[in-house]
């Protein structure tokens, strides 16, 4: 199995910010501000059209078998 890191949690994406979070960050707000004004926040996912989600009676039905579910600890890689 593996790890997969996802980026979430903020208004703007780590790639689309004009300078490396990592490597320098603006220790002021407004600085802050000024430097990120011009980003754009991503869309995402694309706003779904009626009839694409799942009725309300398959996500109860999908929702029940996975709480439902206990792995095993070997699949962690434990013994």
């Amino acid at each position: 199995m593996d790890f997969v890191v996802v980026w979430g949690s903020t208004l703007h994406h780590i790639d689309d910010m004009p300078y490396n979070p990592l490597e320098y960050f603006p220790p002021v707000y407004g600085n802050f501000r000024k430097k990120g004004a011009s980003v754009e926040v991503r869309t995402l996912l694309p706003t779904p059209k009626k009839g694409e989600l799942p009725l309300r009676s398959e996500l109860s039905k999908q929702f029940l078998q996975s709480s439902r579910y206990e792995p095993e600890l070997k699949e962690f890689g434990f013994t």
